[in-house]
């Protein structure tokens, strides 16, 4: 099949006109390894087509990776989804591999490091991320060990004192599972959340606990009466942490 002309395009590709006004897009890598500027015909077409293929899903996951690193399972599932072949991907991951275009232990340790000065999160919710991400556990264990102990402590004392400071008006009951249920979930372990606890000095707020039972009475005095009044109020103020345990329910 001849080739009549080409026509340059952006992204390294030429459009390839051929007899009876055949039109097909080819890399310039394919274009040059099958000689096509030579010979000026083409013999083999669906073996340059699935060539050319190869360097669409190739170029394809260096435009992903211009954005931003990604693991090596982020770009092949981001190769699935635009529906390429498996053999097609594999290929890809191999050369961009060898090109370290793509490295899992680089990219787990780049990942920990921005976490540790970015962010709240805790070293469980960092390895779950990096899990999500198709990173393998050993890469994980050490990517990690750059979050010491020492950090960890530093940032849960942070997190304690900033809850504390915005709940002033709370029983302790209240506070300690909330500090609990903030740094559970941002992935902190409950035995390092116990020990910075245990420095701190929790004070219980009789006017925060007077205010509160003054607000909750205005708001069910219509709905309430007797005792029916005086439970319900009780049950409120337990579960923010302010009944005392000799006013038990």
């Amino acid at each position: 099949m001849k080739i009549i002309k080409y026509k340059k395009e952006k992204n390294n590709q030429y459009i390839v006109i051929l007899e009876n006004n055949i039109k097909i897009k080819l890399y310039e890598e394919v274009i040059i390894k099958y000689k096509l500027l030579i010979q000026k015909e083409i013999h083999e077409l669906d073996e340059i087509l699935r060539e050319n293929k190869i360097y669409e899903c190739y170029y394809s996951a260096i435009r992903f990776l211009n954005i931003k690193k990604r693991s090596k399972n982020e770009i092949k599932l981001k190769l699935q989804s635009l529906g390429f072949e498996k053999d097609e991907i594999e290929k890809t991951i191999i050369k961009i591999i060898k090109q370290n275009y793509i490295n899992d232990r680089d990219y787990a340790i780049s990942f920990v490091k921005e976490k540790i000065l970015l962010t709240i999160h805790g070293p469980n919710r960092i390895k779950n991320d990096l899990r999500k991400k198709g990173i393998e556990e050993d890469i994980i264990n050490m990517a990690m060990e750059q979050y010491d102990l020492n950090i960890q402590n530093e940032k849960i004392n942070k997190l304690i004192n900033k809850i504390i400071k915005m709940n002033q008006n709370k029983g302790t009951i209240y506070l300690k599972r909330k500090i609990y249920n903030n740094l559970e979930y941002q992935g902190f372990n409950k035995e390092n959340i116990d020990e910075i606890i245990k420095t701190k000095t929790f004070t219980e707020n009789k006017n925060a606990k007077e205010k509160e039972e003054e607000r909750l009475r205005k708001k069910y005095i219509n709905k309430y009466n007797g005792i029916k009044l005086e439970y319900k109020i009780k049950a409120e103020l337990k579960r923010k942490g302010l009944l005392f345990k000799d006013e038990e329910i």
